[in-house]
């Protein structure tokens, strides 16, 4: 299992410990569980979870993200890791009576991590740039020269 997840609220945790925590107290063993705690690029994300991949032997790879993210992170794990299924976690799915128990626990956390209104327009825009981005640089130079400028530290 790998988690690799943006950190875009100011929270000294990082959401990828935050969801390491969760899945241990799940019962997921820690040595099953491999934390990012910042995620700056698609493009680098999509590289380092292939490098992860292949270093631990992972191959039946599940790609979790927003619904708003999903085109570009499926066309960009598709070049990278054409074995990694990317699925956009649907607040349909989120309902506590639709999650198994065990994990109904993470319902209000991941409904709270969904942009709505504003934020969900601005990242829809984010994505649409990103996309005619990405099909201009497939190798992703101009995003990650964006991320080192927008999100310094990454």
């Amino acid at each position: 299992m790998v988690l690799v997840v943006a950190r875009d609220a100011p929270d000294p945790i990082p959401d990828a410990q935050k969801a390491a925590r969760r899945l241990e107290a799940l019962g997921v063993p820690r040595d099953r569980i491999l934390a990012r705690a910042w995620s700056s690029c698609t493009v680098v994300e999509a590289r380092a979870v292939r490098v992860l991949a292949r270093a631990h032997g992972l191959g039946d790879l599940t790609i979790l993200t927003h619904p708003y993210h999903r085109p570009r992170a499926a066309r960009i794990f598709g070049e990278v890791l054409a074995e990694a299924r990317v699925v956009a976690v649907e607040p349909p799915l989120l309902a506590p009576r639709e999650l198994p128990p065990e994990l109904r626990c993470v319902s209000d956390e991941l409904r709270c991590s969904m942009p709505h209104g504003t934020d969900l327009l601005r990242e829809r825009l984010v994505e649409a740039l990103l996309f005619a981005l990405h099909a201009a640089d497939p190798r992703g130079r101009v995003e990650r020269w964006l991320a080192a400028r927008l999100r310094p530290g990454a």
